[in-house]
């Protein structure tokens, strides 16, 4: 997979209201094409499901350490 860097990087012009922030992941060739026809048959944005599972994620950590 190859990155184009030859990209102007977004930045907003009133950057007190961001609240979000752009990354770049690296996922298995297989699985991103598994995902994308996922996503497509359910008509759901790629970017929110992916925020979801990592708050999932980060909520389950945060979960574990406040039981220990």
């Amino acid at each position: 997979m190859t990155t184009n860097h030859s990209r102007k990087q977004y930045e907003p012009e009133d950057v007190s209201n961001v609240t979000k922030e752009r990354v770049c992941l690296t996922i298995d060739k297989e699985l991103y094409k598994q995902f994308r026809q996922a996503t497509k048959k359910y008509m759901q944005p790629k970017s929110a499901i992916v925020e979801n599972a990592i708050h999932r994620y980060v909520q389950s950590k945060i979960w574990e350490t406040d039981i220990l």
